[in-house]
């Protein structure tokens, strides 16, 4: 069994990687929702200039038009913005919940608190990351398993060797 330190280091790694997560997942909800708006914002103006210069293809630039009108039609009911400000509440919380683990971290590292009292903090930084997800992501789960999600393992690891020295 790892000791009271190494498991409360590896919340505040658990943390961090849950951040990393969210700022990914939030990035691709703000670009698919950023296409959307470009590509009705370039048919809306550029369909109606291209059809007049180019007749031979009306059928074409008619195809644009209307998909661009059922997009616009269904946009609302698209998830991508709600779920990039849901995102990126659950952001803040995450970032806020980090600082309060890093800052009882100087006491849990040196030793200064009992294994109770550290099993305590492990408990409320647990506890507090399962209400910000109930919050913000109710029916969604984050995927732990994810090839870009790699990547969020190790800009933690990088985070917590540069902040920490090496990772307990």
């Amino acid at each position: 069994m790892m000791d009271a330190q190494t498991q409360y280091f590896s919340e505040m790694r658990l943390v961090k990687i849950r951040i990393n997560q969210v700022e990914i997942l939030l990035n691709e909800a703000q670009n698919r929702d950023r296409y959307i708006k470009m590509f009705l914002a370039i048919t809306s103006t550029g369909s109606i200039a291209s059809w007049a210069i180019w007749k031979d293809l009306a059928f074409f630039w008619g195809v644009l038009i209307a998909v661009s009108q059922f997009i616009n039609a269904v946009k609302q009911y698209l998830p991508f913005s709600a779920k990039a400000k849901r995102l990126s509440g659950l952001l803040r919380d995450l970032e806020t919940l980090l600082l309060f683990a890093e800052g009882k971290w100087f006491k849990v590292g040196d030793g200064q608190l009992t294994e109770e009292e550290i099993h305590g903090l492990q408990m409320e930084i647990k506890m507090r990351k399962k209400k910000s997800l109930d919050e913000f992501l109710p029916s969604t789960i984050l995927p732990s398993k994810h090839k870009r999600f790699s990547q969020a393992e190790e800009s933690a690891d990088k985070y917590f060797s540069h902040f920490y020295g090496e990772a307990k």
